[in-house]
């Protein structure tokens, strides 16, 4: 049982229902996405890498979502464009402004077996204030229960399509081939959002495009699931193109995590004298808050004053718990006769509640 040193936020009890989008995932933005990758804690310029893609057919247009993955280069799901479209515009959205560069771009290569597929763009400029994310380098070791990022720009709650959005979303199952992740209802895939990147940090703290959303719920609430990415297709993109796109740079969120840091799972990632900094921990040591570095560390259980809890939190029980800096602090969930869930847009704990209909689903904020 933890001891809880405050309790966060109040159970406001109102109810918001969530549209259906009822549409199949074979282009479905994220439903109750947010504008920022709260849970990676990613740069301004590293979130720009996530693009939205127009592929120009005879009988109209098919929307899109898609990764910057090196120079010039940005990997989607197969099924969003093909060599028979008449043109495919990548577009890139600015966050200081919103205006959105479009750039003309033709189908490089196409994966002879997974949903993948490789478009390139004239680069003849760096683009300003983007940064690629890198393909996985190794098949990291994601398991059931792990939270990911992923992102998209297709339909929203308010059915507008169109806008960056960010989800977080959990493993349900995992794969040589494919990651199943779900958002407990609360969050999803939408119209618009297939070839969209699944993101996580790899051993080096770095972000990495791990997986490329394929198919998903017809209700925008439900599975989805991605494409992974694993060492082969990195040569793939190698020999289709002659580009590198394993590259993720060091530092570029490094700023956000800031030297308190957060645990991914067992790994600790902070940021300190200008560079990325990680530890592995272990079950003798394992992530949790150091108070004497004041941050996220690999620390004894004994020396962890939030008992394993992170800053992102977890549910105990109906209870709401998360560490802010070195305390436990709680939000009992009952208090509103609601269950605790994961927030679909921060990974945080939040009193909330599940509907039963398909297709629907109710958030108490």
């Amino acid at each position: 049982m933890w001891v809880l040193g405050s309790v966060w936020g109040l159970c406001a009890c109102g109810e918001e229902s969530l549209p259906d989008c009822r549409v199949r995932v074979a282009s479905q933005s994220l439903t109750n996405g947010a504008d920022r990758a709260e849970y990676l804690k990613l740069a301004r310029s590293e979130e720009a890498a996530v693009v939205e893609v127009l592929a120009f057919r005879d009988v109209g247009e098919e929307h899109c979502s898609r990764v910057l993955i090196g120079p010039g280069a940005v990997l989607t799901a197969r099924h969003c464009a093909s060599t028979t479209d008449t043109h495919v515009v990548v577009q890139f959205q600015s966050h200081a402004d919103d205006l959105r560069l479009a750039l003309e771009a033709s189908v490089a290569a196409v994966h002879p077996e997974l949903d993948l597929l490789l478009l390139m763009f004239d680069e003849s400029e760096p683009l300003a204030a983007t940064t690629p994310i890198g393909l996985a380098t190794s098949s990291l070791g994601i398991d059931t229960g792990d939270l990911v990022q992923v992102a998209g720009f297709g339909v929203d709650a308010h059915g507008v399509l169109g806008r960056r959005a960010f989800l977080v979303s959990q493993v349900l199952k995992s794969s040589t081939s494919t990651l199943r992740v779900d958002s407990a209802m609360l969050g999803g895939a939408c119209f618009g959002d297939s070839g969209g990147p699944l993101l996580v940090r790899d051993e080096s703290g770095r972000v990495r495009t791990l997986g490329i959303l394929s198919t998903g719920s017809s209700d925008c609430f439900g599975q989805d699931s991605y494409t992974r990415i694993d060492p082969q297709v990195a040569d793939w993109v190698a020999e289709s193109t002659g580009i590198d796109c394993t590259n993720s740079s060091a530092n570029a969120g490094g700023q956000v995590l800031g030297t308190a840091g957060r645990c991914f799972e067992q790994l600790a990632v902070w940021y300190d004298d200008g560079e990325l900094q990680t530890q592995a921990c272990s079950s003798e040591e394992p992530c949790g808050w150091s108070g004497v570095e004041r941050g996220f560390r690999c620390v004894k259980a004994a020396d962890d004053p939030c008992e394993g809890v992170s800053d992102v939190g977890e549910c105990d029980g109906d209870v709401a718990v998360r560490c802010v800096d070195g305390r436990l602090e709680g939000n009992p969930c009952a208090a509103c006769g609601v269950q605790c869930a994961r927030s679909p847009q921060t990974g945080s704990p939040m009193p909330g509640r599940v509907s039963a209909t398909r297709g629907s689903a109710a958030i108490v904020r």
